[in-house]
């Protein structure tokens, strides 16, 4: 994929045809107030909090008692915002906020890109409702999004709820879609007031491992 990278203000109609486009785009040198001028031209906004390392990178749980990776200093594999949730965030806003020094990197991957490499019999398998989640089984791809989380469906494959060797075929298509999808990343760098924006349904982001004391402080919305 082309990652875009654009200074100061766009107008709306210009911001919803590179995103129609590419998937994902950069924006430098954007303020808060433009942030929320960013997201409300996509949409409306659902959720608006900070997300950072916390608890000397042990992290904190999330709703269902799990940690939640994005708070901890560990590395973050590729996926989409929301994979635990019936109705997962079309559009998904990071903007960084801390001017600190430490500058992981941060994965964008084309979902479209890597579904190309796959066969079709890995393709079928993520079109069917069979990976675990919090709330039962989902598929990765249908008519509508495209959701992907595979430390998720790691953990709740190891549950006993819907007996672990139902889900083989899927453990393995969900691994394989994510050696596609790191082949097909783009790396980049988010320093201070840079703003990811990624269409949530078709791309999926991640970043490298941060230190444990990181001041590395992101601003996220989720966009309906």
């Amino acid at each position: 994929m082309t990652m875009l990278e654009l200074m100061g203000p766009v107008e709306a109609p210009v911001l919803k045809e590179a995103l129609d486009e590419e998937g994902a785009l950069c924006l430098r040198d954007v303020l808060d107030d433009t942030l929320l001028e960013v997201a409300l031209s996509l949409g409306e906004i659902v959720r608006d909090e900070s997300v950072e390392v916390v608890n000397g990178g042990a992290g904190k749980p999330d709703s269902f008692g799990n940690i939640l990776l994005s708070s901890t200093n560990d590395a973050f594999r590729l996926h989409t915002d929301g994979y635990n949730r019936t109705e997962r965030p079309h559009y998904l806003v990071l903007l960084r906020i801390d001017n600190g020094v430490e500058l992981p990197v941060t994965y964008v991957a084309d979902s479209r890109e890597a579904f190309k490499t796959l066969d079709d019999s890995t393709l079928a398998t993520l079109k069917t409702a069979t990976f675990p989640y919090a709330r039962g089984l989902t598929a990765v791809i249908s008519e509508n999004y495209f959701s992907f989380n595979l430390d998720e469906i790691e953990r709740w494959s190891a549950e006993q709820k819907f007996g672990p060797a139902l889900f083989a075929a899927q453990l393995a298509a969900a691994q394989r879609l994510s050696s596609a999808l790191s082949a097909v990343a783009n790396h980049l760098t988010l320093v201070g007031r840079s703003c990811l924006i990624l269409d949530n349904h078709r791309v999926c982001h991640g970043r490298s491992a941060l230190s444990a004391v990181s001041a590395r402080k992101l601003r996220r919305v989720w966009i309906r």
